[in-house]
């Protein structure tokens, strides 16, 4: 439980955007990129979508 409330806080903190909290993970795919000659698959999710509310999804 402390640890689900420590990266509540963590991520909850309004002087850290999620552009800057994804830097490091993109700059690290950058420099793995490099190493491979003809392509790369980097996936990175950092939507703000959420479809809780959704019609479709059932919530139990």
């Amino acid at each position: 439980m402390a640890a689900a409330q420590a990266a509540w806080r963590f991520y909850k903190n309004e002087r850290v955007s999620l552009v800057e909290l994804a830097k490091p993970i993109l700059e690290q795919a950058k420099v793995a990129a490099t190493a491979c000659r003809e392509w790369a698959l980097v996936i990175h999710d950092w939507s703000p979508l959420h479809y809780t509310n959704h019609k479709a999804r059932k919530i139990e």
